[in-house]
């Protein structure tokens, strides 16, 4: 498994109410994007846009990266999050604050 820093990838984490989905795309040679892998779990600990359970909500990204990671041969270590700004709460910053642990 090779780690993402070694090849040009760009890896996408949607944290949704009810799926995380997690997504690897490559830069190619002639700059195209090509997807190489995506993983998806259902997003647990989560209502209305709100965490109510961070343990539960980061092992639904957990699996989803590594599912991911699975698909496209690669170790993450970094990822952009996606995420709606009307959500956007205090309780968002710790699944962000979460995310740095995870690298």
């Amino acid at each position: 498994m090779t780690k993402s820093a070694e090849r040009n990838l760009v890896i996408g984490l949607d944290v949704g109410t009810s799926k995380v989905v997690a997504t690897v795309g490559e830069i190619t040679t002639d700059n195209k994007l090509s997807i190489v892998g995506v993983g998806s779990q259902v997003s647990h600990g989560m209502d209305k846009g709100g965490v109510n359970d961070l343990n539960l909500v980061s092992e639904s990204i957990r699996r989803a990266i590594d599912e991911a990671e699975l698909m496209a041969d690669c170790r993450i270590s970094s990822v952009y999050l996606v995420f709606l700004a009307s959500i956007f709460s205090v309780r968002t910053k710790a699944v962000l604050s979460l995310l740095i642990t995870l690298k």
